[in-house]
């Protein structure tokens, strides 16, 4: 449980001082540094968001949230969700 807590703390570090990973996150692995951020359990975000525990789950489990899910989940946690290309001049589309 302790290693469980500790990766996600540390992404929501990385997050908090805008230190890049060059790795690609899950939506799982996003919701997880988020529910750590925010102290909510997936259950508990599932249900601001209308869905089931399982629900969530399956939608984590086979990657296939869509950004209109991660942006209810966003306005549900009181945060703002961007789904955007970035240049490396800075230009976002």
């Amino acid at each position: 449980m302790a290693v469980y807590v500790a990766r996600y703390t540390l992404g929501v570090i990385y997050s908090y001082f805008n230190i890049e990973v060059e790795e690609v996150m899950t939506s799982k692995q996003h919701i997880n540094m988020l529910g750590a951020y925010c102290g909510l359990s997936q259950a508990a975000i599932a249900e601001k968001i209308g869905l089931t525990r399982q629900g969530l789950y399956k939608r984590l489990a086979r990657n296939t949230l869509t950004p209109d899910d991660m942006a209810k989940i966003a306005e549900a946690v009181g945060a703002e969700y961007k789904s955007v290309f970035v240049f490396p001049d800075g230009k976002e589309i």
